[in-house]
């Protein structure tokens, strides 16, 4: 009834903090914010580690806020480049914007579960660290998680995770999904295009790697997936490149899967040089 009641409430901080812009590695601003945010609900131990992730802790009647710890964690950081318009536009009941559904909205989500439970009276055996963490996507590569984890002054203290993203508020998403990523440069001697005709070319190399990466078979289940994402280089039109990239991603459910899907992209690439 709580989260019902306080309805407009979790809009006014989802518009709140949309709109403090939180582009890949910069957010900082969205950070302080939310810190506050954070310690006006009464939080305690609320504070921005080196990384830059923001967490308080709502103490348990078990462990007294000494820990361990489950971690209930929404990203501060969104996809879109720094100067992106963030401002919140209305229709309807329809909130717009870059950024508010992955994973702003999940902020203010973890702000009205703390006024639900206080509202309630709802005591946890267990100590609840309420997380906004940094550098969820693309080449953040879980950097805030990876520190919480494995740097910060909760390492080795946390017991469960449980992250608020995704658009279906159903679906529990219980299997993880690894990934692995390269950033493959080609390279070549470089000429004229029509003086050095012939010269080896390293983007016929960087293109039949693509190419065999696609006729690649891999199991629906576990979902296994791969993509050739971006690719740049070279100097000139009229120029032989003596130098191209492409960054490929690999995804699955399955370490064995993506050891297997790994191993053929090495291969692929070997062959194509």
């Amino acid at each position: 009834k709580k989260l019902a009641d306080d309805h407009e409430r979790t809009v006014a901080d989802i518009v709140t903090l949309t709109e403090i812009p939180a582009p890949p590695f910069k957010e900082a601003a969205r950070g302080k914010a939310y810190m506050e945010m954070l310690k006006a609900h009464g939080l305690a131990d609320v504070e921005m580690d080196a990384e830059g992730n923001v967490m308080g802790v709502r103490a348990g009647t078990a462990t007294k806020g000494k820990g361990p710890f489950v971690v209930i964690a929404a990203h501060q950081d969104t996809v879109f480049p720094e100067g992106t318009d963030v401002k919140v536009r209305r229709e309807g009941t329809k909130l717009m914007a870059p950024g508010i559904g992955d994973d702003t909205r999940s902020l203010a989500t973890l702000l009205a579960y703390v006024r639900a439970l206080d509202a309630a009276k709802i005591k946890t055996r267990s100590d609840i660290l309420f997380v906004g963490n940094v550098g969820e996507e693309g080449a953040g590569d879980l950097r805030g998680t990876r520190y919480l984890f494995n740097k910060g002054k909760y390492k080795g203290r946390i017991t469960a995770f449980f992250s608020m993203d995704g658009s279906d508020p159903t679906r529990v998403v219980d299997h993880g999904v690894g990934s692995k990523r390269y950033h493959v440069t080609f390279k070549g001697p470089g000429g004229h295009s029509y003086g050095a005709f012939g010269l080896v070319n390293p983007m016929a190399a960087m293109a039949k790697s693509v190419v065999d990466l696609y006729a690649t078979d891999v199991p629906k289940s576990p979902k296994t997936t791969y993509s050739a994402s971006v690719t740049g280089g070279g100097t000139s039109v009229n120029a032989i490149p003596n130098e191209v990239f492409m960054d490929f991603d690999m995804r699955s459910e399955s370490a064995e899967e993506l050891a297997k899907l790994d191993k053929a992209l090495v291969g692929i690439l070997d062959r194509s040089v």
